[in-house]
């Protein structure tokens, strides 16, 4: 593991909190794994006159979700819950480290 790897989780320890994340398989089945998830910023974008929609960025480590088992690569249309509030994945992209994948970055849409 490489020093920016050792720095990554690091920080997802000392500045993430608890998440669950989330891929509809079926109308009737999912995935849920519990992960830990750091938020970047958020913006509310209008869309419509009295519509807002709420996008955000979040970190989240790829050995945590190869340890609980969730199927990567994150893809689009995954969700993360926070604080009740669901956020679908939009855009993903891969944090590397040299030439390892140690993390993605989901650019997400509040529901």
């Amino acid at each position: 593991m490489g020093q920016l790897a050792r720095t990554f989780d690091s920080l997802m320890q000392r500045y993430g909190f608890d998440s669950d994340l989330v891929r509809l398989v079926s109308s009737t089945t999912e995935i849920r794994v519990p992960v830990r998830v750091r938020r970047r910023y958020a913006e509310e974008q209008q869309l419509t006159h009295d519509i807002s929609q709420t996008t955000a960025w979040f970190i989240v480590r790829r050995a945590e979700l190869e340890q609980a088992g969730f199927p990567l690569p994150i893809k689009k249309g995954d969700r993360l819950l926070e604080d009740g509030v669901y956020y679908t994945a939009y855009v993903v992209e891969p944090l590397m480290d040299g030439p390892n994948v140690i993390g993605y970055r989901v650019r997400c849409i509040g529901d």
